[in-house]
């Protein structure tokens, strides 16, 4: 949700508490320029090489 290409996710769920969880999430601030890097760098160094197909 923090793209702005981003208007919606298809969470799955198993409960009504899982699906207020998850509706919750909307409302919580933004994620810092930081951590967006720091978690872009980490999928680059430690996960992408495990992906299989075009992503």
């Amino acid at each position: 949700m923090d793209h702005k290409e981003v208007s919606t996710i298809i969470p799955g769920a198993s409960s009504p508490a899982q699906i207020q969880g998850n509706s919750k999430t909307s409302n919580l601030p933004p994620l810092s320029e930081k951590l967006i890097t720091d978690l872009e760098e980490f999928y680059k160094k430690n996960i992408h090489s495990h992906i299989r197909g075009v992503y």
